[in-house]
């Protein structure tokens, strides 16, 4: 499973569609961060740059009504959290997945 999580700062979540000037790309593999990369928006299209990247999940803070094509996808989804810190979303999202596959608590 891939997360996109878009930033400016490589540490916040970026939530101006137009601004965002990179995604920090996890790869989840046994519910566990196995990978993380930045990919700069070099396209400065948000959408095609979501497109491009083939993830699953993107995590945001507010979605943007020019990204319901994304939203529409069957191939990615997105995910609103109220987390601005990219760390704390991401492991949030990681912690809900969890409890979905297994039923039981690893967030404190």
């Amino acid at each position: 499973m891939k997360i996109a999580v878009p930033t400016n700062d490589m540490l916040n979540i970026e939530n101006r569609v137009e601004q965002i000037k990179f995604f920090r790309v996890f790869t989840i593999s046994n519910n566990e961060i196995s990978n993380e990369e930045f990919v700069k928006n070099e396209t400065g299209s948000t959408i095609d740059i979501i497109k491009n990247l083939s993830v699953d999940f993107v995590v945001m803070n507010k979605t943007d009504e020019r990204l319901a094509e994304i939203r529409n996808s069957a191939k990615t989804r997105i995910v609103e959290t109220e987390d601005t810190i990219i760390t704390n979303a991401v492991w949030k999202f990681l912690c809900e997945e969890i409890l979905n596959e297994s039923n039981h608590s690893c967030c404190p």
